[in-house]
């Protein structure tokens, strides 16, 4: 496979070798469609998407809703899509950025790996907001969603170490060219005009860790999920950019990646499929990836031996490296920082007999229970879970060593835990019922959990509004 270069001739300096890789991702999004994609892609879509639309309900009851709906107060825009939750019609661009803000602001979304971080809140917005106003189907919306995972997987794959662990929020640098793929998929984009798409995605990415714990971390989800229609509306109509952006020298590729990008990852576009091998992990609570393996290794261990708070002397939480670029708060002070503590969501998993959304507010945090439990958690590098988990895997495992005041000591290597259907469906109506009554919520689930019969998604999203 070529890879772009810059050369001098007479006349100046000039491209030598085309655009080889985004003809490979253009490729891909064209030829892919209903029916070869895996058959075991569906479910997983259709699993994921249920869950993030729950995430987003929940999220309508969060602080940032009213900036949030100042924000479209401010914008006269035709009314063509919905914001989920709210009785609410906007432009695309603008409902595809409100619900991939929404989408990611508590951080219950779903997340994957090598990317370590998430994948659906960054393109759900876009595909739902074209979905809705072109009557797309739900066979388009499952499409849609396989593509996106794809195209994120191995964007993440041609980015990451590099990208992630020198200060990029990479929900934000590998979501725009994902949408801008799926928005292009969607609205009918030819080669030409979704090669203008990505080039436009590749330059509007944008995203840094220093916001982790604020509003502008989901800032991120929703910037890459207009981006997605607003490429999309822009290459359609003759907007252009290089053919080139995303590998080219001084490119996307070679920025985020700080020269280093790992392009031949896209040759597995069709072939390896991220949706089967790597799909999107949901969460049980609304906290970084990075707390659960400890989570779920605190919950088993309590459950094993019997433990319960008040025999317990100190919990450490053992990983590799990686894990310190995100659990950044052991002092959280509100529900933001919270979901970047070790210390407190080892100590919710600890005194709390489930974890979830009620789980994660304010009154929980100040908590004096918590609190003591916060001051007996500690964080540290375990020298065997780096050698053994990879930076882009540094979710997926944490050591968890818990002494008692007995002096008896419980040790169990955490996972990532995968949930059901059942699972699914409770936190959907977890989220949901904060809204929303139950006749309501439950019809669209049943609308989601069908959707590949589903004839036109403006039907589910007059459910969702």
């Amino acid at each position: 496979m070529k890879k772009y270069e810059i050369g001098r001739t007479d006349e100046g300096y000039e491209i030598l070798v085309g655009s080889d890789y985004t003809d490979l991702l253009v490729d891909f999004v064209l030829n892919t469609n209903y029916d070869n994609i895996p058959e075991e892609s569906i479910d997983i879509a259709k699993q994921a998407i249920i869950d993030s639309v729950g995430v987003i309900y929940a999220a309508v009851a969060e602080p940032m809703k009213n900036p949030a709906l100042a924000y479209l107060d401010s914008c006269e825009t035709e009314k063509q899509a919905t914001v989920i939750g709210i009785n609410r019609k906007t432009s695309m661009v603008n409902a595809a950025f409100i619900n991939g803000c929404f989408n990611h602001c508590i951080d219950f979304d779903d997340c994957c790996f090598p990317a370590v971080s998430h994948s659906t809140t960054t393109y759900l917005g876009t595909m739902l907001a074209i979905g809705e106003h072109m009557h797309l189907t739900g066979k388009d919306m499952i499409v849609a969603y396989v593509i996106g995972h794809e195209v994120y997987n191995k964007i993440a794959g041609v980015l990451n170490p590099e990208c992630w662990y020198s200060g990029h929020h990479a929900t934000g640098i590998f979501g725009t060219v994902e949408a801008a793929a799926v928005g292009g998929k969607l609205m009918g984009l030819d080669r030409q005009q979704l090669k203008w798409a990505i080039g436009i995605a590749c330059s509007s990415a944008s995203g840094l860790k220093v916001n982790l714990g604020s509003m502008t971390k989901p800032y991120h989800a929703g910037h890459s999920c207009e981006i997605g229609v607003q490429a999309a509306i822009l290459a359609k109509n003759g907007f252009t950019s290089r053919d080139n952006a995303l590998e080219g020298r001084m490119g996307y590729g070679d920025l985020y990646a700080r020269g280093n990008p790992h392009f031949e990852v896209l040759e597995e576009l069709g072939k390896i499929w991220d949706v089967i091998v790597r799909p999107p992990f949901m969460k049980p609570h609304p906290s970084c990836g990075g707390t659960h393996a400890a989570m779920n290794a605190i919950r088993l261990l309590k459950k094993k031996h019997g433990i319960t708070p008040d025999m317990v002397e100190k919990i450490e939480m053992g990983t590799n490296p990686g894990s310190f670029e995100q659990l950044i708060y052991p002092d959280p002070k509100d529900p933001y920082e919270a979901r970047f503590s070790a210390t407190y969501t080892c100590a919710v998993a600890m005194v709390k007999d489930r974890w979830g959304i009620a789980n994660h507010t304010q009154e929980v945090l100040d908590d004096p229970e918590i609190q003591a439990m916060m001051k007996k958690v500690h964080l540290y590098i375990d020298d065997e879970i780096t050698q053994k988990v990879p930076l882009g895997y540094v979710d997926l495992m944490s050591r968890i060593r818990i002494t008692l005041t007995d002096g008896r000591v419980f040790q169990m290597d955490g996972k990532y835990p995968i949930l059901s259907w059942d699972e699914v469906f409770q936190k959907y109506c977890e989220c949901c019922s904060l809204v929303i009554p139950e006749e309501q919520y439950v019809k669209s689930y049943n609308l989601m959990k069908d959707l590949e019969n589903l004839d036109d998604v403006a039907i589910l999203m007059e459910q969702l509004s």
